[in-house]
C-alpha cells in the first residue's frame, strides 16, 4: 500500500476506493506539513519534478487519475474536497485554546 503513495500499480475508475487508492490520495493533498487542494499540490510537484516534457505528460496523466480519484473518494463522504481541512482535527498547537 505505502509503495503505492506516489502511483498505483492499478486504478480502478469504479466501486469502492481501496486502501492503497486512500493513501495515494492522502500523498495528493499534503504538502510538507499542511493539507493543501490537488491544484498547490499539483504546481509544487510540477515546479520540483517536471523537468523534461515526457515528466510533465505522465504527471499530466498521473493527475488527471487523481482529480477522478478525489471525486470517488468524496462520493462517499458529508462533505466536500475544499471542507477537508474543516473536517480535520487540527493538533493542540493549531489549537484556538493553546
Amino acid at each position: 500500500i505505502v509503495r503505492q503513495h506516489v502511483v498505483l500499480d492499478r486504478y480502478v475508475p469504479a466501486g469502492e476506493p481501496n486502501e492503497a487508492e486512500i493513501v495515494n490520495y492522502a500523498d495528493k493533498r499534503v504538502l510538507h506539513d499542511k493539507v493543501v487542494t490537488l491544484d498547490d499540490r499539483m504546481a509544487y510537484i510540477l515546479d520540483r519534478y517536471a523537468k523534461t516534457p515526457e515528466r510533465q505528460v505522465l504527471l499530466q496523466r498521473l493527475w488527471e487519475q487523481s482529480r477522478r480519484l478525489e471525486a470517488r473518494l468524496f462520493a462517499h463522504l458529508s462533505f466536500t474536497p475544499d471542507g477537508l481541512n474543516a473536517a480535520t482535527p487540527c493538533s493542540p498547537a493549531d489549537s484556538p485554546d493553546a
